[in-house]
């Protein structure tokens, strides 16, 4: 039995319906520069998300294949060098959302009266609850579905407060108040713009603070701490780091010259140097976007909360412009060129 009817199977016994396309695929991770590599090799899952339950569901299911797969793997010697990877999703996250605005003829249809009715009693519902209470700056109605023609597409509403709290799922906003301490999952980042091909600034990429280590060596013999993250998000730090924008204004990244700083560290690593470039917590993006989203708060607002969300975008600008935002400096890194003896992957280390 192939690996896809093993996962099929198992996805039946748990009666998980609507599964839309089981498939062993070959999942190539992004590489900036002409370096070999290996493809995941990983049992693709799509399904239709009916509802909550549905996710401890997938979790249990996903494990259960997964310990199976690695069994068959072990007991099959040709595919013990292997490390094959189970991965479910939604169907809607692998599908395009499409937004338009009412339509006249809807709003004609006396949408228009109903709506102010229906906005008052949505806001008072919403800031009845803490969380959310002085967080709404905004309730918009609009369309959205999946079909381009906005004519088939549900009228929508979707309140700030909703969209905020998707943009802290998502980790797209800083946690404020901003501090000097950072916890394992934080943004990091280097600690400067990046110059475009068009000579623009871009904001540099983002990973996410994987763990603490203790080092011990010669130079160091009572320790010292360090952060874990990927390789590609020091790359930027370094001179021959190239992005180029082409004429949509999409941004991609370059191999690095030759003989540059970066072309010698993909190669080779890097080592402990002093002076070297820093990375920081949070990071300018995220930043950036949440001194904007708090400038717009402030505008929005009156009174006590106008005052309170003042006070909250001085704090953020003043954490940066006093360098507060600096985690620490590059210890050391992988390069792209040491990988894992039995299959090739790459180490990312820092």
């Amino acid at each position: 039995m192939t690996l896809e009817n093993e996962a099929r199977r198992i996805l039946l016994e748990e009666k998980v319906s609507d599964i839309l396309l089981i498939k062993l695929v070959s999942r190539i991770p992004y590489i900036s520069i002409d370096l070999p590599t290996k493809g995941q090799p990983t049992i693709l899952i799509v399904a239709r998300w009916l509802d909550e339950s549905c996710s401890a569901t997938w979790e249990r299911t996903v494990s259960k294949i997964k310990k199976l797969i690695d069994l068959k793997r072990v007991a099959n010697g040709n595919l013990n060098h292997l490390d094959i990877a189970v991965e479910m999703i939604a169907e809607d996250h692998m599908l395009d959302k499409c937004i338009s605005p009412v339509t006249a003829e809807l709003v004609a249809r006396g949408m228009e009266m109903d709506w102010a009715c229906i906005k008052e009693r949505v806001a008072k519902i919403m800031e009845s609850y803490p969380d959310m209470a002085g967080h709404i700056t905004s309730i918009q109605l609009f369309k959205l579905g999946f079909p381009p023609w906005h004519e088939k597409n549900p009228t929508r509403r979707r309140s700030q407060a909703e969209i905020e709290a998707k943009l802290k799922r998502y980790r797209l906003l800083p946690e404020l108040p901003y501090k000097k301490s950072v916890n394992l999952g934080h943004d990091i980042c280097v600690s400067k713009y990046l110059k475009g091909s068009d000579g623009n600034d871009f904001s540099p990429l983002i990973g996410i603070l994987g763990c603490w280590l203790e080092i011990k060596t010669d130079n160091y013999p009572n320790g010292v701490k360090v952060a874990l993250t990927n390789y590609h998000i020091v790359r930027p730090a370094h001179d021959g780091f190239q992005l180029r924008v082409n004429a949509a204004g999409e941004t991609h990244i370059n191999a690095p010259k030759k003989g540059s700083q970066l072309w010698k560290a993909d190669e080779n690593g890097i080592g402990r140097k002093p002076g070297t470039p820093t990375i920081e917590h949070p990071t300018r993006l995220k930043h950036n976007f949440g001194v904007s989203k708090q400038e717009i708060m402030v505008k929005s607002y009156t009174g006590d909360l106008q005052a309170q969300a003042q006070n909250e975008l001085d704090e953020m600008v003043t954490f940066f412009d006093n360098g507060e935002h600096v985690l620490g400096t590059i210890f050391c890194a992988s390069g792209y060129k040491r990988r894992t003896a039995n299959n090739g992957r790459l180490q990312h280390w820092l």
